[in-house]
């Protein structure tokens, strides 16, 4: 067992036989290829202590945020006619501009506080 550990250790960095003993094209794939591994390897190693920072996010979590903040928006927008239809009746054109103005800056803030909690 100890000698088993002990020929791991020297060979530990060294070429594998079949590499030692190919030919030079052989060898330049073999090196063109490790590089390439280790290449990726970096950029996904990169890629992982960038999502663990939070600098990354899960681009199914973006799209589910942008998919419920869509619908937030659609259904207040939809449910102003509802809400203000009858604070309307009998007002001047110009109180109606103010009137829906008012109520869409409620919405909108309403909106930012909902989408950003």
């Amino acid at each position: 067992m100890a000698l088993a550990k002990e020929q791991n250790k020297t060979l530990r960095g060294r070429k594998n036989a079949s590499v030692e003993a190919a030919s030079g094209d052989s060898f330049i794939q073999y090196s063109e290829a490790r590089a390439k591994r280790e290449f990726h390897n970096a950029n996904l190693a990169e890629l992982d202590e960038r999502k663990k920072k939070s600098e990354l996010v899960e681009l199914v979590d973006v799209e589910r945020e942008a998919d419920a903040a869509a619908r937030a928006v659609r259904s207040a927008c939809l449910s102003i006619p509802d809400r203000v239809a009858s604070l309307l009746v009998g007002r001047t054109e110009k109180e109606i501009a103010q009137e829906l103005r008012r109520e869409l800056m409620a919405m909108l803030t309403d909106l930012s506080i909902e989408i950003d909690g």
